[in-house]
């Protein structure tokens, strides 16, 4: 009882840190980001516009990492949930990779998408880490007998 109460505890230090160093990143970064547009006029490497997707979808593993040291425990074979990563991963990928694309891409994709997804993009990205993790499970080899 008292392993799983620091675990908890752990947890949540380790998700707060994450959480804290993850917000200054982020506005360090979009200051970056915003400066670099002003002053160059163009659009910074597409792979500094997938720094946000990673900190969040960092922050959906770290979420998800509970269930998979559970299902390291089991004993079996690894297998993939690949209907789970289908219908709930790539739809979350499809959504937090939008404006990403779009800026890399320098394609014009309406202001009302933009505006509308961009209050739930930090969710589908954090959603993307969780199902990630979750979509991996280990089948018992006791099943079937």
């Amino acid at each position: 009882m008292k392993k799983k109460w620091l675990n908890y505890i752990i947890f949540i230090l380790v998700a707060s840190c994450f959480i804290f160093v993850g917000s200054i990143t982020l506005d360090n970064f979009n200051s970056y980001v915003q400066k670099l547009i002003a002053r160059t006029m163009q659009v910074p490497g597409f792979w500094i516009l997938y720094i946000d997707v990673a900190l969040y979808v960092g922050f959906g593993i770290l979420i998800g990492l509970d269930y998979l040291i559970r299902e390291k425990r089991k004993t079996g074979k690894w297998k993939i949930n690949i209907s789970k990563f289908i219908i709930i991963g790539f739809p979350c990928l499809v959504f937090a990779s939008v404006v990403p694309i779009s800026i890399g891409l320098q394609i014009t994709i309406g202001s009302f998408m933009v505006r509308g997804l961009n209050i739930y993009m930090p969710l589908f990205k954090i959603l993307l880490g969780y199902t990630i993790v979750t979509s991996f499970y280990k089948e018992s080899d006791t099943e079937g007998i």
